[in-house]
């Protein structure tokens, strides 16, 4: 199969090929042909690199969960930062993140397997995207003083993902809906800013909502029980 840089070219033209073919059909809409067909090598190629169509996948899935290159040095940036900087970083990060790859195969074979999870997804999740999103909790709790594994603060992560991941994905949607807006999702840090203080302000609410009104009940229950 040629010397080392030839081998590492063919898997990188077949997970390519694979991300982009999987991302558009499916697992189970894929064929080995069709593969080797559109990266350009012969059909024992996957069987060499990789096993089985299988394992292609489930390496094709890591690829895809990857942090982009581009975003790299944002994360190093927001851990020297201060702790509300870093979290506007943080938030930058993911923006970079999904701006990076909007028309790539990572996000819409991420997308299909967050609607449609395949055997491969929970592996994925724990070796790849799990120490990103403890990265962001850690990142957010130490901008309001609460521990990184705190409901409030998880709370506040997903909506800040949420918001990313749908301004920036959902580019084309939101240009036919609110197309006077639309070309505000390309300002990455005017975005950053918004969508740091309303992951603070995801937080408060949820204090507020969901520590502070139990409380209140509790009182009000035990004056009602008083003679």
């Amino acid at each position: 199969m040629g010397n080392s840089g030839d081998s590492e070219q063919t898997r990188g033209l077949l997970i390519d090929a694979a991300g982009e073919l999987f991302a558009e059909r499916g697992f189970n809409g894929v064929t080995a042909r069709q593969i080797v067909a559109k990266a350009g090598v012969s059909l024992g190629a996957i069987p060499y690199h990789f096993g089985s169509m299988e394992n292609l996948y489930r390496v094709t899935l890591f690829e895809a969960c990857k942090a982009s290159p581009d975003a790299g040095s944002l994360a190093e940036q927001a851990e020297q930062a201060e702790p509300h900087e870093a979290l506007r970083l943080a938030v930058l990060w993911t923006l970079q993140e999904y701006s990076a790859s909007e028309v790539s195969w990572h996000v819409k074979l991420l997308e299909r397997e967050f609607l449609d999870p395949s055997n491969s997804f929970r592996e994925g999740v724990r070796l790849k995207l799990q120490p990103d999103w403890d990265w962001l909790c850690s990142i957010l709790g130490k901008a309001v003083g609460q521990p990184a594994d705190s409901e409030p603060v998880l709370f506040g992560v997903v909506t800040m993902f949420t918001l990313a991941a749908t301004l920036v994905t959902y580019g084309p949607l939101i240009q036919q809906l609110a197309p006077s807006f639309a070309k505000r999702t390309t300002d990455l840090q005017g975005l950053s800013r918004i969508l740091a203080a309303l992951t603070i302000e995801a937080v408060e609410q949820h204090r507020s909502q969901f520590v502070s009104l139990p409380t209140k009940s509790r009182r009000q229950s035990s004056k009602r029980k008083r003679p």
